[in-house]
């Protein structure tokens, strides 16, 4: 699936690469029996048969087409990434991420004796900081 938003802020995804067949159902109604057909109760739809997904399945944005090598690709010339901001209570911590995944990312925004401030992520066993130094 890939996406992109707008000006405002809201995501819009295609998931579908193309539509092979497309298919109009007319439903008539004659609701008294008398061989006329209550226009109120017509109902028109379009069917779509989709031939095959998205090809991409990396999802942009700001961007229409994300590199083929990414899950998500965020362009920007004058903005970054945040990273979700936790507070941590240490490197064992398991109650503020309850079964946190193995390269789980976060800033942490709690110092204590086994963390610092700053980037951590999951090594599977306990929570790391990133040694930038």
């Amino acid at each position: 699936m890939n996406g992109k938003t707008d000006g405002s802020g809201r995501f819009e995804s295609f998931l579908f690469s193309r539509v092979q067949t497309v298919a109009v159902v007319r439903a008539e109604v004659d609701t008294d029996g008398d061989g006329v057909v209550d226009r109120a109760l017509a109902q028109r739809s379009t069917v779509a048969f989709i031939d095959s997904l998205a090809l991409n399945t990396g999802v942009g944005i700001n961007i229409d087409t994300p590199d083929d090598s990414a899950v998500l690709h965020v362009n920007s010339s004058n903005r970054g990434v945040m990273i979700p901001r936790v507070a941590l209570q240490g490197c064992s911590d398991r109650v503020t991420i309850l079964d946190p995944a193995t390269s789980l990312l976060v800033f942490n925004t709690n110092a204590s004796d086994s963390l610092k401030v700053g980037y951590a992520y999951f090594n599977g066993t306990d929570w790391v900081n990133f040694l930038f130094d």
